[in-house]
């Protein structure tokens, strides 16, 4: 065959699997699938939507919410804590570095008499802590301007506090004029160290932080869904932190039901709003078959759900959007390091391993989650927000993406989950392919290039890759067994479910576990929990809001002009098919701040598909190279 056919046929090749994903392909095969916006605008003509809509602009409503606005707008305590930021923000920077230098002298004298008294040995902790705030404190006394001036002087500090995590700079620049430096606070810090003899040194900080975060989320709901979502993978410090989560995406809840009922924000109801509420009273009602214990796992799962429902009304525009691609991105990063770090000093644990296959693996790194498989479903999870990152305009955050990218693929190596290595692919190839018709030529050089590391690595990867689907790995034969005992149960309890949380699960599973496979807590899949835990009728629930997102997602891939919303849509529902990828082979919702991020990321997905619906122009008049990205470093 000579040369000249060969690339023609190489170039048929090309164009016929680019027509596959082009306008063409989308007109005729997906248009009806992805036909949006007439569904919502059916949904909206609906008697469900009518009644909710006629319910929000009734008279009765309306007084209740103006007599409830002019309560909050009298209430001591809300003025104050509404008042506290903005006071301390405009405040001179003196007056915390007092207050640090007097309590921490306060403390010391404390523990010193205290030891005298006693007669035991110096708290070493409390000591180092006294010497950081005084540390802290003397270079702040020689400074007359306010707090507000300080955290904007640095170009970090003010894109990371007012453009990534939302706080209202607005407010604060009206005031940014210091006020006077008051010997209140060097009284108030005398006072407080005398509470060393009880609590920690960090505590009086730690509760002032505290107050303050809190008051932030009341003025500014974005912010606090925003802390959230960056903090949750670190919440591993406390046995409680669900019951941490919870809390605050409750706080978070409240606050904008405030602003709500105030009339300072407006709500978003659509087709898949619907569903999620019908799907999480589904979660809520699996807490019936069992009892308490089950009740306890119900309620935190429909609050971590909430987590879509905030996320959806929370983040309306493209800045904040944008602002959340950072958060992720900047938080996988961070824990991606971790895990690195853990797995070079030689921390990593030992298990979810069959030692006979894998002899030369020496661990599997976890970072701030219990278990590799859990971060491995956070890393498939984020990566596409990284992606999204790396191939934007701006210079310093496709630096970031690409160090982020970098990062999560070195510590999914690491966890050695195939779930993840295969949902990360997976979230790869659908980003790109979204974004382009051209990106399936990233299929084969991925291919080669996954090849030519397990021919590098063969006796850890490469081995690790080639057990995906043996029978001969133990982890792979429980696997199959809990899948087996699981699939037996659900027969039995598929119309009701057995119940949320482990002791339900257990106490229906245990009477059709297989040999060497009954001390299982879950079932290893979120779609046989899911089913087996809440019944099939929450199962097809959950399955119809994934293709309502898909819904969403497919109108802006037929569209071929350069949007970041859509971009940021492309990302959010590649991240989420990756997650349901690694939940084929594991519980990902087992760890309840892995199921919260899952919903945030829904919501982004949602509302991100809504912009770039509303501000795309349509597909005809659209320039079919708009929508390609070239990736530059």
């Amino acid at each position: 065959m000579s040369d000249r056919k060969r690339i023609g046929m190489l170039s048929g090749l090309s164009k016929t699997l680019e027509n596959a994903f082009s306008k063409k392909a989308l007109n005729s095969g997906m248009s009806r699938l992805s036909d949006y916006p007439s569904s919502e605008k059916l949904f909206e003509e609906s008697a469900v939507f009518r009644f909710f809509q006629g319910r929000s602009v009734s008279k009765k409503m309306l007084k209740f919410k103006n007599r409830f606005a002019y309560l909050c707008e009298n209430s001591v305590l809300l003025n104050f804590l509404y008042g506290f930021p903005s006071k301390y923000v405009t405040s001179c920077i003196k007056n915390t570095a007092a207050f640090l230098l007097s309590y921490s002298l306060s403390a010391v004298s404390t523990l010193f008499v205290q030891s005298y008294l006693t007669d035991t040995p110096l708290d070493s902790f409390q000591l180092s802590a006294a010497v950081i705030f005084v540390m802290f404190a003397l270079p702040l006394l020689i400074s007359d301007s306010s707090v507000y001036r300080l955290l904007c002087g640095g170009t970090f500090l003010k894109s990371l506090l007012f453009d990534t995590f939302f706080m209202p700079k607005n407010e604060y620049a009206e005031k940014a004029n210091p006020g006077k430096f008051s010997l209140l606070t060097v009284a108030a810090g005398l006072l407080l160290g005398l509470c060393v003899r009880h609590v920690s040194i960090l505590a009086v900080p730690v509760c002032i932080l505290l107050l303050l975060i809190l008051s932030i989320i009341l003025i500014s709901p974005e912010s606090g869904l925003a802390l959230l979502v960056f903090c949750a993978p670190f919440l591993s410090f406390s046995s409680y932190s669900s019951l941490i989560l919870a809390s605050f995406v409750c706080f978070v809840m409240l606050s904008f039901i405030f602003k709500l009922l105030r009339g300072r924000r407006i709500q978003r109801f659509s087709v898949e709003t619907l569903v999620f509420l019908l799907l999480t009273f589904g979660v809520l009602l699996s807490s019936v078959p069992v009892g308490t214990a089950s009740a306890k796992a119900a309620l935190i799962s429909a609050v971590m759900m909430l987590g879509y429902y905030l996320s959806v009304n929370l983040f309306r525009n493209e800045d904040k959007l944008m602002g959340v691609v950072r958060i992720i991105s900047l938080s996988a990063a961070v824990v991606s390091s971790y895990g690195i770090i853990q797995y070079i000093l030689g921390e990593a644990p030992l298990g979810w391993l069959d030692f006979s296959l894998f002899p030369e693996i020496s661990g599997r790194s976890v970072s701030f989650f219990e278990n590799p498989n859990m971060l491995g479903a956070y890393l498939a999870l984020s990566f596409p927000f990284s992606l999204e990152l790396m191939s934007g305009t701006d210079r310093s955050c496709r630096f970031a993406g690409t160090l982020s990218s970098v990062l999560s693929v070195i510590c999914a190596v690491l966890t050695w989950s195939r779930g993840c290595w295969l949902g990360m692919f997976i979230g790869f190839v659908l980003y790109f392919v979204f974004l382009t018709p051209r990106s399936v030529v990233l299929l084969p050089v991925s291919a080669v290039s996954i090849t030519a590391a397990a021919f590098i690595f063969p006796d850890t990867l490469g081995q690790r890759l080639l057990s995906f689907f043996s029978m001969s790995d133990s982890a792979n034969r429980y696997r199959v067994r809990v899948w087996q005992g699981s699939f037996k149960a659900l027969s039995d309890c598929w119309y009701s479910g057995a119940g949320a949380g482990d002791m339900a699960f257990r106490s229906v599973y245990l009477n059709y576990s297989l040999t060497s496979a009954e001390k299982a807590v879950h079932s290893h899949s979120i779609f046989l929990q899911l089913g087996l835990g809440c019944g099939i009728i929450t199962l097809a629930l959950f399955c119809i809001f994934i293709l309502l997102l898909l819904r969403k997602t497919l109108c802006c891939s037929g569209t071929q002009v350069k949007c970041t919303t859509a971009r940021i849509a492309f990302a959010a529902f590649s991240s989420v098919c990756s997650a349901c990828i690694s939940g084929i082979f594991d519980n990902v919702f087992y760890n309840y701040r892995v199921m919260f991020l899952f919903y945030c990321v829904c919501g982004i997905c949602s509302v991100a598909s809504k912009l770039a619906i509303d501000h795309l122009v349509t597909r005809d008049s659209a320039s079919p190279e708009a929508v390609d990205v070239t990736i530059s470093f």
